[in-house]
């Protein structure tokens, strides 16, 4: 009796021993689960920077270089990275082009007052686990800020690190930069401008723009109606704008009024005369009677001969009638 109630009780601390252990396991990776999910909680999203953070000391006219810089926080490996940058087109134009350091391969866009970057690779062997230089943004100063600043700024909601196995939102450190006053440069980015005062009597204009340096043609218009012309400038470089008066008399000189010239006169024109023509008498045809027709015998209807009865005929016709007449008779003999 004693060895049936140890057996009981083995099997039962057996089975018992068992079911703790399958229940313990699940439970196990759910806590290692929730622990490395608070462990990531905890961690700190990859970091977007430009260096500086601040410029102080820049002059309208100078170039400004920034930075940017990426912190991946701790055990990630980083294959892509997409960053967007907003500034102030009337403060800052950018040079449109992103100088990579990354060894990853590069996308930019840029737009005026905005910049697209993509960088990106899948060799593992370049993907970035610690602190690096991405690349660098130049931009030239183009305005004073009165003693305020102007800000570079990544913006955060398009911008994205991508690592081997989750993706992030990263947190961001924009520039500040403050422009104090300068050389002064071209007043309208990328545009320049040559104006004039109107040419008596002048009716248009032949308009010539050249850069200096190189001679080439920039413009030409050969038929100008107003005093000011635009054209396309690049910044740091000086042009030449010759302007001509022109009118119904020709083109005057660069710079000079519009040409001169005296009226033509006409002479009047003597038509020549004409003789008088002296008619010669025409001959008056005369008349030819014109021949009456001779007129033509109508032919007279001749008579239609009338038959003649003969006995034969006769005859004839009295055999047909008795031959007629016998047999009607027959007929009432019979009926009556």
């Amino acid at each position: 009796m004693r060895v049936r109630i140890s057996l009981t009780r083995a099997k039962i601390l057996m089975f018992g021993s068992l079911f703790l252990l399958v229940l313990a396991l699940p439970l196990t990776v759910f806590l290692v689960r929730q622990q490395q999910s608070l462990t990531g909680q905890a961690a700190p999203a990859p970091t977007l920077s430009f260096v500086p953070a601040l410029v102080s000391d820049a002059k309208v006219g100078d170039e400004v270089e920034l930075s940017v810089d990426l912190r991946p926080g701790q055990k990630r490996n980083i294959k892509k990275v997409k960053f967007v940058v907003e500034y102030d087109p009337e403060k800052l134009d950018s040079s449109g082009e992103f100088d990579n350091q990354s060894g990853f391969d590069v996308t930019d866009n840029f737009i005026e007052g905005k910049i697209e970057v993509t960088l990106e690779t899948d060799d593992a062997t370049k993907f970035i686990k610690e602190r690096k230089t991405l690349g660098s943004l130049t931009f030239t100063a183009l305005s004073d800020t009165g003693g305020d600043k102007t800000t570079v700024r990544f913006v955060r909601g398009k911008s994205q690190i991508v690592g081997v196995k989750n993706d992030f939102r990263p947190d961001v450190v924009n520039a500040d930069v403050v422009i104090g006053e300068g050389e002064a440069i071209c007043p309208a980015k990328g545009k320049g401008e040559c104006s004039w005062d109107a040419a008596p009597n002048a009716d248009s204009y032949v308009v010539k723009v050249t850069e200096t340096e190189s001679g080439d043609v920039i413009k030409e218009e050969n038929n100008w109606t107003q005093t000011k012309i635009e054209f396309d400038a690049d910044l740091g470089k000086t042009y030449k704008c010759e302007v001509f008066a022109k009118n119904e008399c020709g083109q005057g000189g660069p710079g000079e009024d519009s040409a001169t010239c005296a009226p033509e006169v006409t002479p009047p024109v003597t038509p020549p005369v004409t003789p008088p023509v002296t008619p010669t008498n025409t001959p008056t045809p005369t008349k030819t009677p014109t021949p009456t027709k001779t007129p033509t015998p109508t032919p007279t209807s001749t008579p239609t001969p009338t038959p003649i009865i003969t006995g034969e005929t006769l005859t004839t016709i009295g055999a047909f009638v008795g031959t007629a007449l016998l047999i009607l008779g027959g007929i009432f003999f019979f009926i009556f």
